[in-house]
């Protein structure tokens, strides 16, 4: 090869090897970049995470149980949380965040805020003891005659029932047997206020939003005993 065309070559390769690397710093340089902007992305991300978290009003999680899937959806208020619903097992489709999406747009799963009260609901549910406080329920959602309804049959123990009768009388509404069932019917709060402790007058059962099933074994957890036609025996029945 001839001096000149060896030198042009060389010249040649010079270049591609020098514009090879310019290439590559501009693609590391490209690369830390982008890595750069990922993660202030993500610092933005998990800001403004917080900052729903903080702006979210009410918060939901699921509580796996012998009967089922249950749930419970809580609201913050200032610095505390207040139960808004609890939803009983049965009452809970196929799509449960859907069904609770729809009741409470915006509410945020959080197993972290509700692990308080769904540990006591699943507890609740599997016999045990478990006291609950009226103030930590967001009772401002209940008004008049029903509010009264549900503050009565909060107070009925474990181990005994009231009729509907009963109840209505308890709250100076005699013959008002219809209208308690009415009110317990849309209870925002089962088992927290027992509604399931409320029977009808000939002592069978009733209804129940999880079903008639359901209300029965909660009886038999509470230790409530039955007849052979399925009514509560009289000792357990409070006037």
């Amino acid at each position: 090869m001839k001096p000149k065309a060896l030198k042009a070559l060389k010249t040649q390769n010079v270049r591609e090897r020098l514009g090879f690397a310019a290439a590559s710093e501009t693609l590391r340089g490209r690369k830390r970049f982008l890595s750069a902007k990922a993660a202030f992305c993500k610092g933005l991300v998990l800001q403004r995470s917080r900052i729903d978290m903080e702006k979210t009003l009410y918060y939901y999680n699921f509580i796996e149980t012998n009967f089922g899937q249950a749930a419970a959806v809580l609201r913050r208020e200032s610095d505390r949380l207040l139960v808004s619903r609890i939803i009983l097992p049965g009452m809970i489709k196929r799509r449960g965040t859907e069904t609770i999406l729809k009741m409470y747009p915006g509410a945020v799963m959080s197993p972290g805020i509700c692990g308080a009260v769904c540990t006591r609901i699943s507890d609740f549910l599997c016999g045990d003891a478990v006291a609950f406080d009226f103030s930590e329920l967001d009772i401002g959602v209940v008004h008049g005659f029903r509010r009264r309804i549900l503050t009565a049959a909060f107070g009925i123990p474990r181990g005994f029932v009231m009729t509907y009768g009963g109840l209505a009388a308890s709250v100076n509404a005699p013959g008002g047997a219809r209208a308690a069932g009415n009110a317990l019917a849309g209870n925002p709060f089962p088992l927290i206020i027992p509604c399931h402790r409320v029977i009808k007058g000939d002592r069978s059962l009733g209804g129940f939003g999880g079903g008639v099933h359901l209300k029965r074994s909660l009886l038999e957890l509470e230790g409530v005993s039955f007849d052979a036609k399925a009514r509560v025996l009289p000792v357990h029945i409070l006037s």
